[in-house]
């Protein structure tokens, strides 16, 4: 599956960024297709922070158990 990835930074401090996977499993032409949207309706639940790009990449895998 595919990740968005999404890096955003606070509005008022523009050199604290983060970047946040968005819970969502994705082929990688969905991701192209719709990240942009997906992302936008993310940034309206997190008005504290402007978004600086989005990618899509490889979801991490859980670690297994032994």
């Amino acid at each position: 599956m595919i990740a968005l990835v999404l890096t955003v930074c606070l509005a008022g401090q523009p050199d604290t960024c983060k970047e946040i996977q968005v819970p969502a499993e994705l082929t990688l032409t969905e991701c192209m297709l719709y990240g942009q949207p997906i992302a936008a309706e993310m940034l309206e639940h997190m008005p504290k922070y402007e978004m600086k790009g989005w990618k899509c990449m490889a979801a991490a895998r859980p670690e297994r158990k032994a």
